[in-house]
Parts: C-alpha cells; structure tokens; sequence
C-alpha cells in the first residue's frame, strides 16, 4: 500500500534520471543488515537492466567511508540508493555527505523505516532525493528482521519493471508463501530443537547475499552462542566446510 501511493513519483524520478543520463551508476548501500538487503538484490537486478545504461553495485557503507576514491566519481551521475533502520548510523550519514561532496550529478532514493532519522529528516525538501518509508513497526526489534523485510520488498517494487498487477500478483504469492512458513510452525520447532552449536547457511546468486543476513540473525540473537557461517555452495567446499564438526 505504501508503494502504491507513491506510485506515480517513483516512476517520475526515475524516469526523470533515465531521460536525462546516458550512463547511470546506482550504489545499493548500507552497514551491516541494510548493506545486505543490496547484496541479496544485485544479481536480479543486474539481470533486468542493461549495465551499458543503469549499473548496479552493492557497497556498503562500511566501505565507502573506509575508501571513498574507490567507489563515487565526480563525473559520473549516480543514484544512491540508501537502506537503514535508524537512518542515524554513523557510516550511513558520512556516505550521503561524501556523495554530495564528491559527484556532480547525485541522486538518493532513501529508504528507511525511522521517519525521525537524519537520513529520512535530510531528504525533506531535496527534489533529487526520494523518500521511501517503512511501516513504522520495522523499526524495532534488536534483530531488524522485519526492517530487511520490508527495505528489500520495496527496492524490488520500485526497480522491477513490472506493470503494477503483475507486482500485486506477485505480492499475494510472498503472502500466501509466508503464510506457509507461519503454519509450519511446529515442524520448524523440531528441527531448532536439535543438539547443535553451528549454522551454515548456503546460497548461490541472490541467496548468497540473503545467507549472510541469515547468519547474522543467529549470530545476534544467540548472542554468539552459536556459531554461524555463510557461504556458496560450491565455494563451501573449499576450505570453509572445515567448521563442520
């Protein structure tokens, strides 16, 4: 519902970039869980653009604060496309000042889920900035389930080429999908409830980047107990399944 009643002006705005460049580099960013909502999303999106016209890169914060030469250009036009919870992590906010400091044709699309964060307070009034908000409960809970969530169904809204029935369709699908995981509740518990002290979590393409958000997710909410892992499949085997015991 939020996604479509700004509809119309995120199709504007990227239209309006489109129509204007004849190369556009787009930055997926973010720290820790909201560099990885970039991560899951890159290989598909990579797949519907053509790279000669709209490039995609998921880099995170973390590392464009660490080398900002490496990653924005002055003489490129760039939109940044912002994930974050708070909107207030520190990395989060030095990125968007170096990116306006460093190139010449920048644009934002912020999406965030605290409408009180500084990146979502610095988009107000900014026509080269668009402002996506979450529902307002993404923004709780220690382990940011619900802000990837939400963060990463609505880059896939807007950057989908889909006509709208299409997205509704595919939504109703994600719902009745969930709906199955919520049912399964019971077999889920028994498989949980084994002996164990490590998680390794597999995926190749846009499941690689959702095996390291899944990893994390353990890592937090057993504060360390367990010990967790991410990696691809066929480059698990090479070195990394030593953490098999």
């Amino acid at each position: 519902e939020n996604y479509k009643a700004q509809a119309d002006e995120i199709v504007a705005f990227l239209n309006g970039i489109d129509e204007k460049h004849d190369y556009i580099k787009v930055i997926l960013t973010g720290a820790g869980t909201s560099a990885y909502v970039g991560d899951t999303l890159l290989p598909y999106f990579r797949k519907l653009y053509d790279e000669r016209k709209w490039n995609f890169n998921a880099i995170a914060t973390t590392d464009i604060v660490a080398n900002p030469l490496a990653y924005l250009h002055k003489e490129i036009p760039t939109v940044l496309v912002s994930f974050a919870r708070s909107g207030n992590s520190p990395e989060s906010v030095a990125t968007v000042d170096l990116a306006k400091d460093l190139v010449e044709e920048l644009y934002q699309i912020t999406i965030t889920c605290a409408a009180e964060g500084k990146l979502a307070q610095q988009a107000h009034g900014d026509e080269r900035n668009l402002l996506l908000l979450q529902p307002a409960l993404s923004n709780a809970g220690f382990a940011m389930t619900s802000s990837f969530t939400s963060m990463m169904l609505t880059a896939l809204l807007v950057f989908d080429k889909a006509d709208l029935a299409v997205k509704e369709g595919k939504i109703a699908a994600l719902i009745a999908l969930s709906q199955k995981v919520l049912d399964s509740a019971e077999m889920i518990q028994k498989m949980v409830s084994l002996d164990y002290n490590r998680v390794i979590y597999l995926g190749a393409g846009p499941f690689f980047g959702l095996a390291h958000e899944a990893q994390l997710k353990i890592l937090e909410l057993t504060a360390g107990q367990v010990a967790t892992m991410y990696e691809s499949l066929v480059g698990f085997r090479h070195g990394p399944k030593s953490l098999v015991n």
